[in-house]
């Protein structure tokens, strides 16, 4: 059976020394696994995703003070549509996948990116789930160009109704819901809005933090933290599917093989050259071990560890209690993660846990590298 391959994200030990590394802030903000196999996936694997996101922010935040420097403005533009659960999500996907394309491609907007200098943008497509209203995709764009297009109202008027022509087009823009497409359909704002989105970029729960698939919240059914109005993360799907809820498994199967060739960021051709930025896809970007700023290696698992960690489903928490260290001298937090795995082992089972540990890279006739083979590891007995 074909697996997906967050399955086995961090389940493989990709370091000759056949030990995986545990890396700390010194502030004891995070820490992560280095030396292991990355899927990538900014959608399924909230690891991968907080790791990729924080990258990007980074990313952002060097682009917007490029253009800035340079005597241009940044915006911040959200765009949405009236859904209802009914609406399969491929589907919304799609025709609001549409009705960018249109809108983009308006006279309108072309008129206005002219008058305003527009550079280019960045997208972010975004996704959240409620009980009421089903999926809600929705982009955010940072538009870089010259400033006053905020204060424009003419302009940001025309913008708002190409949008909901756009909308119109392709059948999402129904004739009773023409007021709440006017006021909310289309948001633009300045600066300040759009340097605030960068900084919360990659560092709150909806970008993919690990603690929301760990922690006991998850445990709390859809109705009891959603009430009626509510909306939440598919990565809180997951957290809820993780404790049995077989209708948020669904919904995040749904939602995972909707987005799976999809790109969290979309940036204007040329634009990260125009700003001085090198492109890196983010499976690179999941699997680089370079230590990051105010990080240390604190600690390190054999590939039994690794496969009793898993065994018991503890992961996140492992990570979460080396943060809360007071001490983050690698001597006693390697102390203390070995007195961890021994707790461990008196816990019960509730995966197989296996991992894997590379034995050899196999070498093609010219005798150059060519892949690693990889042998399954499985936790003590």
């Amino acid at each position: 059976m074909h697996q997906h391959r967050t399955v086995w994200c961090h389940r493989a030990i990709k370091n000759e020394s056949g030990t995986c590394n545990i890396w700390r802030r010194v502030d004891g903000s995070s820490a992560r696994l280095t030396g292991v196999v990355t899927c990538g996936s900014v959608w399924t694997c909230p690891v991968c995703s907080a790791r990729v996101a924080e990258h990007r922010r980074e990313e952002l935040e060097r682009g917007m003070k490029a253009h800035v420097a340079a005597g241009g403005h940044a915006y911040l533009l959200t765009l949405t549509f009236p859904h209802e659960r009914d609406l399969p999500l491929a589907e919304a996907d799609r025709l609001f996948s549409k009705a960018l394309q249109k809108f983009k491609n308006s006279k309108r907007f072309k008129r206005i990116s002219k008058l305003y200098s527009r550079q280019g943008s960045v997208r972010s497509l975004e996704i959240t789930w409620g009980p009421e209203h089903g999926f809600h995709v929705h982009t955010h764009d940072l538009i870089f160009a010259a400033p006053g297009l905020d204060t424009d109202q003419a302009a940001v008027d025309e913008l708002r109704s190409a949008w909901i022509g756009a909308l119109d087009k392709v059948g999402l823009a129904p004739k009773s819901k023409l007021e709440w497409m006017w006021k909310h359909a289309l948001d633009l704002r300045g600066g300040q809005h759009a340097a605030d989105y960068i900084a919360k970029f990659g560092r709150d729960a909806k970008w993919g933090i690990v603690a929301e698939v760990t922690r006991s919240h998850a445990k709390i059914g859809m109705r009891e933290i959603c009430g009626h109005e509510g909306h939440v993360t598919p990565f809180q799907l997951l957290a809820w599917a993780g404790a049995g809820d077989a209708e948020a498994a669904q919904l995040f199967r749904e939602f995972a093989d909707v987005f799976k060739h999809k790109r969290m960021l979309s940036w204007s051709p040329r634009l990260k050259a125009k700003l001085g930025l090198v492109e890196r896809d983010d499976a690179e970007i999941a699997g680089d071990d370079t230590p990051m700023p105010a990080e240390r290696e604190v600690a390190s698992l054999t590939a039994e560890d690794l496969a009793l960690v898993f065994s018991r489903g503890a992961l996140g928490e492992l990570q979460e209690y080396v943060c809360l260290l007071s001490d983050g001298d690698p001597p006693h937090v390697q102390a203390c993660v070995n007195d961890f795995l021994a707790d461990f082992r008196t816990r019960p089972k509730i995966s197989r846990g296996t991992v894997r540990e590379k034995i050899w890279r196999l070498r093609n006739r010219k005798g150059e590298p060519k892949r690693d083979l990889f042998a399954e590891v499985s936790p003590p007995a």
